[in-house]
């Protein structure tokens, strides 16, 4: 029956299809040089739109959209050299100097930075005074290996209040000279992000309202004096640079939160950033490698790679507390002492059961000895189990985090899915319904999260070691079967 247990968990994780995330397909205007000297960047436009002209150090499209949508400051920026400041329809400028290796110029409208799309931007003429400039394209963050990842869903309500299920804060202390960088993805609706003062009188709620009624950063940071900054996503990637360049060490409460009517259902949003986050998770020593093996863009950290992963390494513990088992317990000794121990229950329900007073004295002399030899075998079972158990606390602690997909759960709230069942369980069924979710793509099939799917792994694995192996986990049993 354990071979045809194998097999279901086997057709579980190769049977269904997943899908994937859609990428950003902005259109920029971006040349490259290379400054030789100090100088000026010239943009005179022939359009019908107003044309602005930024310089960075870096040509990554989530970077330029997320600053120029989010804080379009040099003084608060790590890739934003310069930005122009002109007016509508007239000749824009921006200062560099020749301290850098290179740099990205990038021609953008106003009014396509509103509306939160790039779009070619027409008729204009651009010179870096004599410096060559060699038109480039826009590269995207695939690949990037330093992020910490933090994730959360927001749930709307059917009142017009900001309710707690709307939004999340996260508290930062930012030292001076210190940046933060985050790469925000919303999928599912409108959300905001806010940089406020922790000590500030202002409430998520009372940002919301602004927010809703203004897009213009300029006119938020003159009137909310407690406010750093702030970006919108809707279904797309927000990059935040902010600097801290004041003499003193800025405490900062990050706010995300949904937009009033953006949305009738969950919606997911992903942090990544390069500085942690109090409230959220903080990354360990050893997330690093976890994280490179099941990363968010891995084949192993959505089904169905997530579900034969985690298999293999429920069958890798199991393996792993077997064999610590059998090396660090004498189990002779043990089945000895468990032998003896089972006797003397067995003689003390006979005493009970006949009321021979003799032999309950001569079972209650024995008393003391047995739980001492109980004691002692607990004490040795715990031993290899306890340098398993907790260095698998810790890795697992980091799979949770970047295993599981939400967008296969019909209630994302509910948490990732790493597995799809071939059957349906309903949310009636006796003690373990609510354990699963209803699968998005076919409503006939469940999925399962990380514990449960763990879990079940284990318990299949353990069986297949034990009886493969002839080794009891429990240390109670050397006979090969």
């Amino acid at each position: 029956y354990m071979s045809i247990t194998l097999l279901i968990f086997l057709f579980v994780a190769t049977n269904y299809l997943s899908t994937n995330g859609s990428t950003i397909n902005s259109e920029l205007e971006i040349y490259r040089f290379v400054p030789t000297t100090n100088g000026q960047l010239i943009l005179e436009e022939n359009s019908t739109k107003d044309l602005d002209l930024a310089v960075f150090t870096t040509r990554y499209v989530e970077i330029i959209t997320g600053i120029l949508r989010t804080n379009p400051d040099p003084m608060t920026s790590e890739y934003l050299v310069g930005i122009s400041t002109n007016g509508d329809n007239q000749t824009e400028t921006v200062s560099f100097s020749n301290t850098y290796g290179e740099l990205f110029v990038v021609v953008f409208a106003k009014e396509d930075l509103k509306n939160n799309t790039f779009r070619k931007v027409g008729n204009y003429q651009l010179n870096a005074n004599g410096i060559q400039l060699e038109k480039t394209e826009a590269l995207h963050m695939d690949g990037f290996k330093y992020r910490t990842l933090h994730g959360n869903v927001l749930t709307p309500t059917n009142n017009s209040r900001l309710d707690r299920s709307e939004y999340r804060t996260y508290n930062l202390d930012l030292n001076r000279n210190e940046t933060i960088n985050i790469m925000f993805n919303g999928e599912g609706g409108k959300i905001g992000l806010a940089f406020i003062n922790q000590t500030s009188i202002m409430t998520p709620e009372s940002v919301r309202k602004f927010f809703t009624n203004t897009s213009n950063f300029l006119e938020v940071v003159n009137t909310l004096k407690d406010i750093y900054l702030f970006a919108v996503s809707e279904n797309e990637s927000i990059f935040i640079d902010y600097y801290n360049s004041e003499e003193f060490q800025l405490k900062i409460k990050i706010v995300v939160f949904l937009f009033e009517n953006s949305t009738a259902g969950p919606v997911r949003y992903t942090m990544a950033t390069t500085h942690v986050l109090a409230g959220d998770r903080k990354p360990s020593w050893y997330n690093g490698w976890i994280i490179n093996l099941v990363s968010e863009d891995s084949k192993w950290a959505k089904p169905p790679g997530a579900t034969v992963f985690l298999v293999f390494v429920a069958m890798g513990s199991s393996l792993l507390s077997a064999l610590l088992t059998h090396k660090l317990l004498d189990l002779e000794e043990l089945n000895k002492i468990q032998k003896q121990i089972m006797d003397h229950n067995k003689l003390k329900q006979k005493a009970m059961d006949t009321a021979d007073k003799k032999l309950w004295q001569k079972v209650q002399s024995k008393e003391g000895q047995m739980k001492a030899l109980q004691q002692k075998i607990m004490l040795q079972r715990m031993g290899p189990q306890l340098a398993l158990f907790l260095p698998l606390i810790a890795i697992f602690t980091t799979l949770r985090l970047v295993m599981g997909d939400y967008t296969l759960n019909r209630t994302p709230d509910r948490g990732a899915i790493v597995a799809v069942l071939p059957f349906k369980i309903y949310s009636w069924f006796p003690l373990i319904g609510e354990w699963f979710s209803e699968y998005t793509y076919d409503p006939k099939l469940s999925a399962a999260g990380f514990g449960f799917w763990y879990f079940m792994s284990a318990i299949m694995s353990s069986a297949i070691v034990q009886r493969v192996f002839g080794i009891n986990i429990q240390g109670t049993n050397t006979q090969m079967r």
